[in-house]
Parts: C-alpha cells; sequence; structure tokens
C-alpha cells in the first residue's frame, strides 16, 4: 500500500484481503494474490452474498438488511433472524 501511494496509484483496502488501486473503470481488485483480471475474482465475490453484503457496507451505499432463513450450520449463538 506504501508502494502505491509512492508511485501515485489511489489505494484502499475494502477489507481484510481485498486491495482496491485506483478509481472508476480504471480501478483494480487484488484478493491475496488473485486480480479482478482474474474471472475467479469476481464469480467468488458475487455468489458470497455475506461477502458482498460486507464490502458494499462498508463502501457506503445503502443496502438492505439481510434477512431470510439460515440453515442450521449458518447459524451463530445469539443470532437472531428479522420478521
Amino acid at each position: 500500500m506504501k508502494e502505491a501511494h509512492k508511485a501515485g496509484f489511489p489505494a484502499m483496502f475494502l477489507d481484510s484481503k481485498c486491495l482496491q488501486l485506483g478509481h472508476g473503470r480504471d480501478r483494480r481488485l487484488l484478493w491475496d494474490t488473485i486480480t479482478d483480471g482474474t474471472p475467479w475474482t469476481a464469480v467468488e465475490c458475487s455468489t458470497d452474498k455475506a461477502y458482498t453484503n460486507r464490502m458494499l457496507r462498508n463502501l457506503g451505499p445503502p443496502v438492505a438488511d439481510q434477512r431470510g432463513r439460515l440453515h442450521r450450520w449458518q447459524r451463530q449463538p445469539g443470532w437472531t433472524l428479522g420478521g
């Protein structure tokens, strides 16, 4: 990240795994060692509803509450479902 800023590239972490370099149509996303040029990244991000929801919330646009049924293996102690 320091090197990106030193080189004049805007850079920010979207979360602990995803780094964004640049803005708009010229931006690049790096997820661990994979870039957005790798088709897997887009598919993985878009199919992980919880991750996508967290990422959007962190970026600031209005995001609907995620409510619905959870499978037994998805439930965590103390979680409640909206009604």
